[in-house]
């Protein structure tokens, strides 16, 4: 039995192709209504926030399809976000192109006769005239060339980087093949004392791990660590990562270290654990 989880290859090679093709047909959708939003809002630092609320939603429906179409190879989920990212920008400019294009239906050339959507070169061309003339100004100051291409630039960084990152961000879920299923997460109702030699105690964990995990103190509610056991109830292998939590004293900006993540180990220890410290299952989007 290997030590940690390993990832086994990808069971089914058509499921990868549905999300894939089903988070570029929502980003084609949520593109329509960022376009508009920032064709509308004339508030540059209030089109920031909802650019990086754009490519948030992008970054989490795009997690959400991997898991429900089962796909194991993380790099197909990292490649996805590339692509809807980029897709997410263009789609956008297309929108805000034709919204302010005279005696053009909008959802009609975007949904059903596709103006725009299918001619990259047409689009380069107007984006190139825009930045040439600009379409608004801050303080009576008209954004154009470069200027105007370092906010775009900022935007694209924005758009693209965000769902990347959230999709990297992502831990590896174990998935079991026997059982064609993900593993149920349960996070121990229990907040342990921060684990301070890693090396150190990764190598006790391993020897012991019922006599490691009861031994940790009670943590500080600002800075403990956080037990999780990955569970099912017919698999050979059960699985227990540990991460640091530590959070600001007024209960904001909360950031996670992971001490160890998939240590395999037998059933009836993973049982022991949940039962004695009442896991709680966590939400299967969430992991």
């Amino acid at each position: 039995m290997n030590m940690y989880y390993k990832s086994p290859e990808q069971p089914n090679k058509t499921k990868p192709l549905i999300a894939i093709t089903l988070s570029v047909i929502f980003t084609f959708l949520i593109s329509f209504l960022y376009g508009i939003i920032i064709a509308f809002s004339p508030l540059v630092y209030i089109n920031f926030f909802i650019t990086v609320g754009f490519g948030i939603v992008i970054g989490y429906v795009i997690r959400i399809f991997m898991k429900i179409f089962t796909v194991i190879d993380k790099s197909i989920a990292l490649y996805t976000s590339v692509i809807c990212g980029i897709l997410g920008l263009y789609f956008s400019w297309v929108v805000y192109i034709l919204y302010f294009l005279p005696d053009v239906p909008l959802m009609k050339a975007y949904f059903s006769d596709f103006y725009l959507v299918f001619k990259p070169l047409s689009v380069f061309k107007i984006i190139r005239e825009i930045n040439r003339t600009g379409l608004w100004s801050v303080f009576e100051i008209t954004f154009k060339d470069w200027a105007l291409t370092f906010v775009w630039l900022i935007e694209a960084i924005i758009i693209v980087s965000i769902p990347y990152l959230l999709v990297k961000k992502q831990p590896q879920a174990p998935f079991s093949e026997k059982l064609n299923q993900w593993y149920k997460k349960y996070i121990l109702f229990e907040d342990f004392e921060s684990i301070t030699m890693k090396e150190e105690f990764c190598n006790i964990l391993t020897l012991n791990c019922i006599e490691t995990i009861e031994s940790l103190k009670k943590g500080l509610a600002y800075h403990h660590s956080k037990v999780s056991i990955f569970y099912l109830e017919n698999e050979d292998a059960q699985y227990i990562s540990i991460e640091n939590i530590h959070t600001n004293r007024d209960g904001k900006n909360e950031t996670s270290t992971s001490i160890i993540h998939l240590l395999t180990i037998n059933t009836p220890n993973a049982k022991y654990l949940i039962d004695k410290y009442n896991g709680k299952k966590a939400f299967v989007f969430d992991y």
